[in-house]
């Protein structure tokens, strides 16, 4: 079985874009990152291989 752990960050957009100008970022909402993955447990000391899943 597989566990997903999801992670959000609230970040600038001189993080992601430095050379954005000042003023366009200043009429932009901040961005957010959201990443995920998956997590493997652990069984009898062998790990459970995931099913790959088709997007699209």
């Amino acid at each position: 079985m597989s566990e997903t752990r999801w992670t959000v960050q609230e970040r600038t957009w001189k993080d992601e874009l430095p050379q954005l100008p000042d003023d366009l970022s200043a009429l932009l909402a901040p961005p957010v990152v959201v990443s995920a993955s998956g997590l493997l447990r652990r069984t009898a000391g062998r790990a459970v291989p995931r099913a790959t899943a088709k997007v699209g």
